[in-house]
């Protein structure tokens, strides 16, 4: 174990084998340690609930393919970065969510010990191959696909997504047996496979259980009369995770900052967010458009030296509570009519369906500024407004190096001249080209599959498209997958373009498998090949790239006519 205190004038952490060589003059309220937990610890800890979830932190995004990825470096000894958690003082409120809601019943009355400030998405993925791929949090069914352990070649074994959980060692399974030392479950999963491979599972499923992760534990004992802590938090953050990623600098800060303020105005923020979390609205989405109705820019609080948050506290304390609360109506509004227009347009029962909430932003602005109400926003509007968000999830506009700069370009031309000066500066903004049919034959990364295919399924949404058992497509519908028309284990790397894939029922990709297309297109109604853009008659194409390339170029020209302001060239 290690203990560390942070400085506020130092720029390194000054331990050596354990032992503390920092000067005397350091910064008060906070102290680090540093230990090194198994994984089954770990989650010992998640269940009895001593560990929660702040609600500045995002909802799980991963994917399969993460998930999958995440075991696959555990089971191979490598690092999966830090863990960070952190005790508040008592003097401030910050909201939690425990990882799933039958912890909140066990735990009784009993606060969590310490939020998770970094390792969300590991925890969970962990977590659900421990509950079988199937969680509740806040209410809401948090579902990924089963991983198996499979035959990998002579006496090996990999880890695959498996839909036909009569394939190999399904990896929960796995994992309950060996944490909770259920020998009868141990016996009834390896009778599927050979004595070679059981030895080798066993071998893994020891190493899994016993890999151990590094845990920083952030103590801090008091916000009061010290407000940069916040801000150190965020700065050790960056320091302790070497590659320097982000945790959301302005939501922490900014949620922090009005975690200190316990009187009325503290009282009415906390309130309104609360209100607006019924809708699934997210701490990036409420406080980054907080921070710009409150006259801040998101390059005021977005960095971590220690000056940015004094002077979000002092604007807040200097407004009257009348002032306060006409702009959070005016937000709470806003942010309202946002779920509204996108539940009209694709059926979105809650916000955190939607891939990404930072790229609502803009959106919930434009509807701040110009007191637009669905009743209010035409069809041209509601075309301009989806389409921005469309586009920005695609391009990735609000992630990534530069993000906050471009966000807070995006909202000035929003000041200027609404929605439609942001299509005309997109350039000068940057990471707003149109799409275009080459967009949509090249090769999607599995980690970016989510944010590509939802322009996907908002297309085939707005078209009207089923899902191949004919009930339409659209946000409600939960039983859909992402389809292959060539298969991804036939045509490789080929088959991962948007051009390649659409939207279908689960039961229908699942009965297709690795079907190659002519032998079933012919069984599908002609009307609902069109509103997937699909070529009428694919049975001319000699090729996977000749087929990509014309229906590509469908995509487009169809797109161009649901959200006109986001495709430009065919091919």
């Amino acid at each position: 174990m290690y203990y560390i205190r942070v400085q506020h004038h130092y720029s390194e952490i000054n331990v050596i084998n354990g032992i503390n060589m920092s000067p005397s003059s350091l910064t008060p309220g906070l102290e680090i340690r540093v230990e090194h937990h198994p994984l089954k610890l770990i989650l010992e800890k998640v269940a009895k609930g001593e560990i929660a979830i702040p609600i500045f932190q995002r909802d799980f995004v991963w994917g399969p393919e993460d998930v999958r990825t995440l075991f696959e470096s555990i089971l191979s000894n490598f690092p999966i970065g830090v863990i960070i958690l952190w005790r508040p003082p008592g003097d401030i409120n910050i909201p939690y969510i425990y990882f799933t809601d039958d912890i909140r019943k066990v735990t009784a009355k009993r606060e969590p010990e310490y939020l998770v400030l970094d390792g969300n998405q590991r925890l969970t993925a962990i977590l659900l191959a421990y509950r079988g791929w199937k969680i509740i949090r806040g209410g809401r069914e948090i579902v990924t696909d089963p991983i198996c352990l499979v035959p990998g070649g002579l006496s090996k074994v990999e880890l695959r997504i498996c839909h036909n959980s009569e394939i190999g060692v399904r990896l929960d399974k796995a994992i309950k047996a060996f944490i909770e030392y259920d020998f009868k479950l141990a016996e009834e999963i390896m009778k599927r496979v050979n004595e070679p491979l059981k030895n080798i599972i066993r071998d893994l499923m020891i190493k899994l259980v016993e890999y151990r992760i590094p845990v920083y534990y952030y103590e801090t004992t008091t916000i009061a009369g010290n407000i940069e802590l916040p801000a150190l938090i965020a700065e050790s953050f960056i320091r302790i995770n070497k590659s320097g990623r982000r945790i959301g600098n302005v939501e922490l800060l900014a949620s922090l900052a009005i975690a200190v303020l316990n009187g009325d105005i503290g009282a009415k923020i906390r309130e309104t967010y609360s209100e607006l979390s019924r809708i699934g609205v997210d701490y990036s989405l409420f406080y980054r458009t907080l921070i710009k109705v409150f006259g801040f820019k998101q390059t005021d609080v977005a960095r971590v030296p220690l000056k940015k948050i004094r002077p979000l506290v002092d604007k807040l304390k200097t407004l009257s509570r009348d002032e306060v609360e006409s702009r959070l109506e005016r937000l709470k509004s806003a942010i309202k009519s946002v779920y509204e227009a996108f539940n009209t347009l694709l059926s979105v029962s809650s916000l955190d369906e939607l891939p990404s909430q930072i790229s609502l932003v803009p959106v919930a602005y434009y509807m701040y500024k110009f007191e637009i109400d669905k009743q209010k926003l035409s069809h041209d509007e509601a075309q301009k407004v989806l389409g921005l968000y469309v586009l920005m999830n695609f391009r990735g506009t609000l992630s990534g190096s530069g993000s906050d700069s471009r966000l807070e370009k995006i909202l000035a031309q929003i000041d200027d001249s609404g929605v439609i000066g942001v299509y005309k500066k997109a350039k000068d903004i940057g990471r707003l080209e149109k799409i275009t049919g080459k967009d949509l034959i090249e090769p999607i990364k599995a980690r970016y599959l989510e944010h590509k295919a939802f322009l996907f399924r908002v297309l085939l949404t707005l078209n009207k498209a089923d899902d191949w058992t004919g009930n339409l497509i659209n946000f409600a519908h939960k039983d859909l997958e992402i389809h292959h028309i060539f298969p991804k284990n036939i045509y490789g790397e080929k088959a991962d373009c948007l051009a390649n894939l659409t939207f279908v029922h689960k039961k229908v990709n699942r009965e297709l498998g690795a079907k190659d297309p002519l032998s079933y297109i012919t069984n599908i109604r002609q009307e609902t090949l069109e509103r997937h853009f699909m070529p009428i008659d694919i049975t001319k194409y000699k090729n996977i790239e000749e087929f990509v390339k014309e229906r590509a170029m469908l995509i487009v020209e169809h797109g161009k006519e649901l959200l006109p302001e986001i495709f430009g060239a065919r091919g």
